[in-house]
């Protein structure tokens, strides 16, 4: 993906994450939305290259298992990205 390109995937699934993830100041979508931000500026200052869209599909769903609570939050929220991602027919590589 080209610097500053969207992908559509990433639009769905930031809308998706704002209309599940609580406003809540520690984990809420203000910290999602940041963390999304800080991995794309660490990005632009390595020189490896840095697949962006999945960056931002990583940080955008990093906390999405919190909609159920904390407790197993990791677990349950990499379970939600698999079948999130299945849906949107998004590569497994």
């Amino acid at each position: 993906m080209l610097v500053g390109e969207r992908s559509r995937i990433v639009e769905l699934i930031e809308k998706l994450v704002k209309m599940l993830v609580p406003d809540d100041t520690a984990h809420g979508i203000g910290h999602v939305l940041r963390v999304r931000r800080l991995a794309l500026k660490i990005a632009n200052m390595v020189e490896e290259p840095v697949d962006r869209e999945v960056l931002e599909l990583a940080a955008l769903l990093h906390d999405i298992g919190r909609v159920y609570g904390d407790e197993g939050h990791a677990k349950r929220g990499a379970e939600i990205a698999r079948i999130l991602l299945e849906l949107a027919n998004y590569p497994k590589d």
